[in-house]
């Protein structure tokens, strides 16, 4: 069966993320695995004490377990959805310890926590959170500390109507054929990327959105000086609840945030970011 991946620290704020698993995993039929990774510790060669070395990793496995075992009754208790949880917990990077996951579990999606400082900063300064999107190919959705995340029913779909944008596309068409929710897809330009565009990408996008024939999804152009600025107005007009983006390439979160008040105006919306890797593709997940 699918699983839902969360990753956790173990704080307040993944903890709360982790509750919003819980109910997009009861909407999209998924199991839920939470996963621990534990901070390694570094083992000099020929030490002495290499048995009280062994044993600490063996108390700290413990300790993460106890807490995986503390946080799933919690989810369990709070929910009357009938969620199945499973607990895992794994030493070193996340970046490693996700593709091996995947590898080993029908993964549909990846939940991790934001921090208080905010999702924005998670994504742009955030060793762990860039290292998990380089080493997937599910998409990953990070939950603000302090959103309340119980409808998460009006998606935005951000584009340049990229190939990679209509994988997410027809990901995102699932959700809103299976649980009711409304999508915009918004075209955004950033920087020079006008000159590059190309009328037949829009072209294809709404053909196929011609084919789905759904009345919860609609397209916008966003243009101007400004469009981020307007990305954020847009947002917050229409109260949306999900940002959808694809992270074309390593500097795109930079690219698109690192200028002006732009990062400032989206980082005060605290909107949960659904992020699709470059390399994702809606087939392996949901075969055609």
């Amino acid at each position: 069966m699918k699983k839902i991946l969360v990753l956790t620290d173990l704080s307040d704020n993944a903890a709360h993320a982790a509750k919003t698993a819980m109910n997009l995993a009861a909407k999209l039929n998924c199991e839920v695995l939470l996963y621990h990774a534990m901070t390694s510790i570094p083992i000099v060669p020929n030490y002495a004490g290499g048995a009280f070395v062994t044993e600490t990793v063996s108390i700290f496995a413990e300790e993460s377990n106890e807490k995986l075992k503390l946080l799933a009754d919690e989810l369990q208790a709070g929910s009357t959805m009938g969620v199945q949880i499973t607990i895992k917990n794994g030493e070193g990077g996340l970046g490693e310890n996700v593709k091996e996951l995947i590898r080993d579990n029908d993964i549909e999606l990846i939940v991790m926590g934001a921090p208080a400082g905010g999702v924005w900063d998670h994504l742009l300064t955030g060793s762990e959170t860039r290292a998990v999107i380089r080493n997937t190919d599910r998409p990953v959705l990070f939950i603000p500390a302090e959103r309340d995340t119980k409808s998460l029913l009006r998606l935005v779909l951000a584009t340049d109507y990229n190939e990679t944008d209509l994988c997410a596309l027809r990901y995102l068409s699932k959700w809103v054929a299976d649980y009711h929710c409304l999508l915009d897809i918004v075209h955004i330009q950033v920087g020079d990327d006008a000159a590059l565009w190309r009328p037949e990408q829009k072209q294809v996008f709404e053909i196929y959105l011609t084919g789905l024939n759904y009345a919860g999804i609609c397209c916008h152009d966003l243009r101007g000086n400004d469009p981020l600025s307007r990305l954020n107005r847009f947002c917050e007009d229409k109260k949306v609840d999900v940002l959808a983006m694809v992270n074309y390439h390593n500097d795109f979160f930079s690219k698109l945030l690192g200028t002006s008040q732009t990062f400032k105006a989206l980082h005060h919306l605290q909107l949960p970011i659904l992020v699709f890797p470059a390399n994702f593709c809606d087939e392996t997940i949901c075969p055609m």
